[in-house]
């Protein structure tokens, strides 16, 4: 069977990590352009991870974490998720709002089971009234007001963190789904995980994915989803976008589409389509 064409394309992630940092630095006056800058921040530094993961162990490619690198690039289809949630144009005051207030609670119920849990007190983190305030103004907005019975539930027990959602489709569901699926296996200790998680090969957890199709794949949705996230945040915050060059934004512009990342799974169909003896016939 033929070697695969396709690279790591981390010459291509440090680029966008580099324009990052270059319209980072200012910090944003509105409270929707801060939050939606922390949020990219947080995606941003994933990425700064896995360049971080590969170049350190260049010399010794055998000893790099495919799996970590995989767990960031999971990250990073969820943080941008949050982002365009959050810096979703149109909004109004009262959707705007709702939006903050639902982060808040989910927030603070975490933290309070978290704290429960470690048996750590919370005196000195929040009063737990702060909890029954964000509850009263949740149940004041237009936004709770209007939901069903079932969604005001769960809205209530603070487990939500998304409502009324208009997904950002960067790559196609079924695409997506699967990716996500694929980089989660990381997270978690689960056998397709455990088979590609580094160069040397598993004998007891052998795996068709490899760490090498993982990270191409993992590098290429870092590359994806980061580059979208800038694109918006430089449009959300215009003086940034005069800080970047027109071959600058051309390049984001570029990256930020799939087709590289289609190209290699199409050429992934072909591969595990041939026969196994396809070279010999």
């Amino acid at each position: 069977m033929e070697k695969s064409e396709y690279l790591i394309r981390l010459g291509d992630l440090k680029k966008v990590d580099s324009i990052w940092k270059k319209i980072s630095s200012e910090r944003a006056t509105t409270y929707r352009g801060l939050q939606s800058g922390e949020i990219a921040a947080k995606a941003l530094l994933h990425c700064g991870s896995i360049i971080n993961l590969i170049e350190n162990k260049i010399d010794n490619p055998r000893e790099i974490d495919a799996s970590l690198i995989a767990s960031a690039a999971r990250n990073i289809i969820d943080v941008s998720r949050l982002y365009f949630y959050v810096s979703e144009r149109g909004l109004t005051d009262d959707e705007f709002n709702f939006r903050i207030q639902l982060h808040r609670l989910h927030y603070k119920t975490n933290i309070i089971n978290i704290f429960e849990k470690l048996q750590l007190p919370l005196t000195r983190v929040f009063s737990l009234s702060t909890k029954e305030s964000i509850i009263d103004d949740i149940k004041n907005n237009k936004i709770y007001l209007e939901a069903s019975k079932d969604e005001k539930n769960a809205i209530l027990s603070g487990g939500k963190l998304f409502l009324n959602e208009k997904p950002k489709e960067i790559l196609k569901q079924e695409i997506k789904s699967g990716l996500f699926k694929l980089l989660s296996n990381s997270v978690h200790g689960f056998p397709l995980g455990l088979g590609s998680h580094s160069l040397s090969r598993s004998i007891v957890f052998a795996s068709q994915i490899d760490a090498i199709m993982l990270m191409i794949i993992s590098v290429e949705v870092a590359i994806i989803y980061s580059a979208n996230i800038i694109n918006d945040y430089k449009l959300l915050r215009k003086q940034l976008n005069r800080k970047l060059s027109v071959e600058e934004k051309a390049f984001l512009k570029e990256l930020s589409k799939p087709d590289y990342l289609h190209c290699y799974l199409a050429e992934r169909r072909d591969f595990f389509g041939c026969h196994l003896f396809d070279d010999w016939l």
